[in-house]
């Protein structure tokens, strides 16, 4: 640096006055109006220090459930964001339990593995869908979760779906199951039973793959005899073991009936989104089942699609399908209404970029058009921006906006929908809480692999 010495001070002066504000370094605390975006510095969960995070932090205050929304999970961005925010939590905020949309049995075995010390890298395939289990930008948090097992209070992970998402759940269910109904002696089931039940859900997948009807209709009937078989020994399998096992088990087998009904033709099939309301229904119930009754003391993080996670889907505006979300309801209608504040929901967000699931093809977002959240977001500068929404009186955010956040266009691609490209609108604090803005979205991949165009880290040099 050339020039008076005045001059170089002067330089010096604003340049680190600079990287401090920046880094939240020169007041832990800074003064924000409600509708101020707050730069975040990295969204790379290897980042090593979490100073950035502390606004968001301290807008989630006491909440005891957050849920980290994204809108697709092919956006490898968002997932490695929301494993930075998540291991924030679990680290300084006293958080201990991650629920996925992902199985409730599944997540329950996927536990045990955790416990019993198998390696990080295998875990995940037990219980979570394969987009989340073998995503790279999710290996620091499964690898968080694997050495929480050496602490006194370990990380435990569940799931509020009454699909099963593990790699080994058809064989090792009803295994378990019969292990469970062998608590109590003698066992409840012959010899006979116990090897004809041990395959009922492997015949299940199976009738299903071959659209086979009289299969579906026969395991549904053995799901219901297993059933019937643990309440008839209720009071003895919860001497034996606990309440709240057997309370997990009568959850487990709900699904099970549950999932052999969705694939029986009850009733017509109906488009996607509301093909998906009685799904959404159950996991909006489950989850607060899980926070009331399974973990009444622990604060929960929830991982889910935003528009899982919206508040109220009714008071979406879609076009030109503006019918497209009418009659669907979403399980963040439960959440809001049985946990009210105790609920803060941050959504990812993108302005450009590509989802792309693993082993799959790439889906480019459309740049935000102008009036967009999006585009309003970007306007701060930043790669990475946090703005709290909740009682937020800014009025540019109480009229309905247009943003990409529910996904809607990539998530009709993938059920193949012949709707055409959706614009959505929303007045986004009725929705979420808050938003969590990347300029770039990048594909989700096995290998935490971002594009090279793509900045995970800002530059405070």
């Amino acid at each position: 640096m050339s020039g008076h010495p005045s001059v170089r001070l002067l330089l010096c002066l604003v340049l680190t006055l600079t990287r401090a504000v920046r880094a939240g370094a020169s007041d832990p605390d800074p003064p924000q109006t409600d509708a101020t975006p707050i730069a975040v510095l990295s969204i790379h969960p290897d980042y090593p220090s979490h100073a950035d995070l502390q606004p968001v932090i301290r807008a989630i205050g006491d909440a005891r459930i957050v849920v980290l929304s994204t809108a697709t999970e092919g956006d490898g961005a968002a997932h490695w964001a929301r494993t930075r925010l998540a291991t924030a939590l679990l680290e300084q905020a006293d958080f201990s339990v991650l629920a996925f949309e992902a199985g409730f049995y599944d997540c329950q075995a996927m536990n045990a593995q955790f416990a019993a010390g198998t390696d990080a890298s295998l875990c995940p395939a037990v219980g979570l869908p394969p987009q989340l289990a073998r995503s790279g930008y999710f290996e620091a948090l499964h690898r968080f979760v694997w050495k929480s097992y050496f602490k006194p209070v370990p990380v435990e992970v569940c799931g509020f779906d009454y699909q099963f998402t593990g790699k080994r759940t058809d064989r090792q269910l009803p295994r378990d199951l019969l292990e469970y109904l062998g608590s109590i002696d003698p066992h409840p089931l012959t010899k006979d039973l116990r090897r004809k039940y041990l395959t009922v859900l492997e015949r299940l997948t199976e009738a299903k793959e071959n659209g086979d009807d009289a299969g579906l209709v026969r395991s549904w009937q053995e799901t219901h005899e297993l059933q019937r078989v643990l309440q008839d020994n209720r009071d003895a399998l919860i001497e034996s073991t606990s309440s709240k096992r057997f309370q997990i088990w009568d959850k487990i087998l709900a699904d099970m009936i549950r999932y052999a009904e969705e694939h029986l033709a009850f009733e017509g099939e109906k488009p996607f989104p509301l093909n998906e309301s009685s799904r959404q229904k159950h996991m909006g119930e489950r989850l607060v089942w899980i926070a009331n009754e399974l973990y009444p003391d622990r604060r929960i993080i929830v991982f889910a699609g935003t528009l899982t996670a919206l508040s109220d889907p009714t008071a979406v505006q879609v076009e030109p399908s503006n019918a497209l979300l009418e009659g669907f309801t979403s399980a963040g209608q439960a959440w809001r209404s049985s946990f009210g504040d105790d609920l803060y929901t941050i959504a990812c967000t993108s302005k450009r970029g590509i989802s792309g699931w693993i082993d799959g093809p790439g889906f480019p977002i459309t740049d935000a058009l102008v009036g967009s959240v999006e585009h309003q977001l970007a306007a701060a500068g930043d790669p990475f921006v946090f703005v709290s929404l909740r009682n937020i009186s800014d009025p540019w955010w109480q009229r309905p906006r247009q943003s990409t956040m529910l996904g809607l266009n990539r998530l009709l691609a993938l059920h193949e929908s012949a709707e055409p490209a959706q614009r959505v609108r929303a007045v986004w604090p009725k929705q979420v809480d808050a938003l969590l803005f990347i300029d770039q979205m990048f594909p989700n991949h096995w290998q935490a692999k971002p594009p090279e165009d793509a900045v995970h880290t800002v530059n405070i040099e």
